[in-house]
Formats: C-alpha cells, structure tokens, sequence
C-alpha cells in the first residue's frame, strides 16, 4: 500500500468466521477444494467434479484422498463391527505374512498373549510393526535393569542358604549386603550424577534385603499354616521353550503346549522362582515371580479373558513338562512383591480330597478355559484382528501410541454399532 498515493487503495475489512469461501472469491486450487467439498456435502457435485479433473495439483490430487475420507468415516461412524479402518487387516498379502510370522511353529511368550488380549492394536504397534516407544533423554533410574540385578542377587543368596532352614537366618541380611555390593560395584557409573544415582540405589537395595528376611518369614508362616508343608527354593530362572538369550539355550526346557491338532499352540518362557515340597506324600510346588514395582493387578476375570495369563502358564508348564518331577500339582501360583508385602498368591491351593490332594476346582476350570482361550488368541492374531479396543477406561493416558490411537472415537459407539471384541 506504501507504493500508492494515501487513499487510492481502497481497504474492505472481511469480518466472516465460515471458512468456506464464496464461490465468486475462490483464488486458488486451495479453495476450490474447500469449496468442492462444501458444495459436494450439499449435493452440489459440479465443483468437485472440477477439483477432481484438475491436473497436476501439487501432484497429488486431493478429491480422491476426500473420497477416501468418506469411506473411512462411513466404516468408522455408521457400519456395525469392526472394520478394516479399526485394526482388521483385509489384504491377503498382510495376512499371509502374520500367518508365517506367526505359525504353528511359533513360540508365544504369556506377555505376548496378555498384551493381545489386553489390546489388540497396541500388539499390532509394537510387535508387528515394531514401533518402539521413545526413551526420554537424561539420567533416571532404570528399573528394568533394577529387576535383573535383585534376580541375580537373590539367586546367589538362596544358592547359599541351608536349604533345610525353615527361615533365613541372621547371617542371611549381612550375604545379601554383600552381594549387592559386589553387584553394584560391575556398574558403569561414568559421571558424578550416575555414581550418586547407584549410591541411592544401594541404599534402596539395601533396605530391600531387610524386608525380604521378614517377607521370607511370613511366606513360611503362611504357607505352613494353610497347607501344612514347608516348601524350599529349588530352581531359579527356569526356561521351557526357545530361550530368550543365548546364555540360556543349555537351560532350555520343550515350549509348553495348549490345544490340539490344528489349534496347537506352543508357549515359552522364563520362570523366577520354584518352591517345592510335600503334602501328606504329595509332591508341590509353588510358582514365584518377581515384582520391584507394583503388585499386577490379577483377577479371575482378568485369567480368563486372557489379559493375566502368566503364572498360571508358568504353573501348567511345571506341572505338564515334569519340571519338578512327575506327578508333582501346583499348590500356589503367585508374586513376589519386594517393595511392598512380599508374597502374594493368586490363586487357591488344593484341598484333601478321598484320595488325596486334589486341584481346586475353580484351577481346574481355569486350565480348560486357557486350553481354549490361547490357541484362539493365537488363531486371531494370525487372522489379522487387532481392533481398536482396550477395556481400561484410561488407558490412553499412559499408551505410548495414543498419539495414532482412535479408541476415543470408538468407545462412544461401541454398543450403537456393536464395536466390542472379546479375545
């Protein structure tokens, strides 16, 4: 305006909030697709008939990409079920990769199958697509790394440990003192902030070994007074299946096997902790895992649907690939919480029966439903179901793929449009 005489340019101020243009003010390709678009919802075709004739736009024609728009919309908002724009994989080239990726030969571990009962998208995410979440920049503790040293310390200190001892003796706290330290001492620090960050963790490890005298204390008590029986550590990070690592391959058990002829599923893993004894001549065990962090949350519901399959696996392995012996029954299956309250059983030991020891029965029911439930997890993921679905109300709140997750946008018509899964 500076080139022109003050007043020849003459200003008109615009004051509209609707982004769509008048058509006789349409300027450029721009706005012509708002426009087409704008007119095509009003059953208006002509110009978006004119966008999709346009040649050349910025190679790449926008009225095909709308169109494709609709269809995903009309899949998502008005057709019943599940749809190929919700995590149902349609292509028969992607299906006949999950079906080799994931064949009979295929060895699921129970994370694997509690992460696809739990939610089938965020499975598809991470262990197909392989997308792995972004670490934070910067120093802070890493817990995964806290569990693998607190497994290896307690295996040395059971190792050596009495093993006819009812309960750890004195001398037990001062040996986990040291072999913590001695743990902590292979430990790269490299910088001030890291040495500081082991201090604290030694002092956190440390105390850690206090609780666990008490907890093995009251794990004995327990253990005695609902069954009778003292049960004594005797295998510590036992695999059955293809290991993990090749430092367990002579370790390595057969994988487990669930259903029959074509509904075969194999199922591998890694197993913390053994307990074994006797009940009135009966030979048990008890399942024990690990948790630094927070006891999981474990129900009969959560077992059943699949969503918490892990222990109950690990007991049904020991029992069925005879690694404690034949004729050996589960008495309890459970965690191991070290920073809260120690043993933390989830099922029920088995009652005295006429002949003897027998399995709960609501174990029993169990292990028909998983012989069931886990080959049709495994059928699913074969078939390409990964739908959009997760039964926690807030799960989006801590996902790392909630930024490409639309379960927000299924969970208001999920009984309108009958958008539930169950594994």
């Amino acid at each position: 305006r500076d080139l022109f005489t003050p007043g020849t340019v003459k200003q008109v101020r615009i004051e509209q909030l609707d982004p769509v243009p008048e058509v006789s003010d349409m300027l450029s390709l721009s706005d012509l697709r708002v426009v087409a678009t704008s007119e095509a919802l009003q059953r208006r075709p002509r110009w978006f008939q004119t966008l999709a004739a346009a040649q050349n736009y910025a190679h790449w024609n926008p009225a095909y990409s709308i169109l494709a728009a609709v269809d995903m919309s009309v899949a998502r908002f008005q057709t019943r079920g599940f749809t190929g724009f919700e995590g149902l994989i349609t292509q028969p080239a992607n299906l006949r990769y999950l079906q080799e990726r994931f064949s009979p030969q295929q060895e699921f571990s129970a994370t694997q199958l509690e992460g696809y009962a739990t939610c089938p998208f965020r499975f598809w995410a991470s262990d197909v697509l392989k997308v792995r979440e972004v670490d934070a920049p910067g120093q802070f503790t890493d817990f995964g790394r806290r569990g693998d040293i607190v497994h290896e310390i307690l295996r040395e200190l059971h190792s050596q440990l009495e093993p006819t001892n009812e309960a750890i003796p004195e001398s037990a706290v001062e040996t986990f003192r040291k072999l913590l330290t001695e743990r902590l001492g292979q430990e790269l620090t490299g910088s001030d902030l890291l040495a500081a960050l082991l201090r604290i963790e030694q002092r956190l490890l440390d105390e850690w070994g206090h609780e666990y005298a008490d907890q093995w204390a009251s794990y004995h008590e327990t253990i005695r007074d609902s069954a009778g029986a003292f049960l004594k550590p005797a295998l510590f990070e036992v695999s059955f299946g293809t290991p993990h690592t090749q430092d367990l391959a002579a370790e390595s058990r057969p994988y487990l096997t669930l259903g029959s002829a074509q509904n075969e599923t194999r199922i591998r893993g890694r197993i913390d902790r053994i307990d074994v004894g006797e009940v009135s001549g009966q030979p048990v065990f008890n399942i024990i895992d690990y948790k630094t962090g927070r006891k999981p949350s474990t129900t009969a519901s959560q077992m059943t649907s699949g969503r918490s399959l892990q222990l109950v696996l690990y007991a049904l392995a020991t029992q069925r690939l005879n690694l404690v012996g034949s004729n050996s029954l589960p008495l309890q299956a459970g965690y191991w919480c070290l920073r809260e309250t120690g043993w933390a059983p989830v099922n029920k030991p088995p009652k005295a029966g006429p002949n003897g020891l027998e399995p709960h029965a609501d174990w029993l029911a169990l292990v028909d439903v998983l012989d069931e439930l886990v080959p049709r997890l495994a059928a699913g993921i074969r078939a390409g179901r990964f739908p959009v679905y997760n039964t926690d109300p807030t799960c989006m709140s801590y996902c790392p793929y909630r930024t490409v997750c639309r379960v927000t946008q299924i969970r208001p018509l999920e009984e309108l449009l009958a958008k539930h899964w169950e594994p």
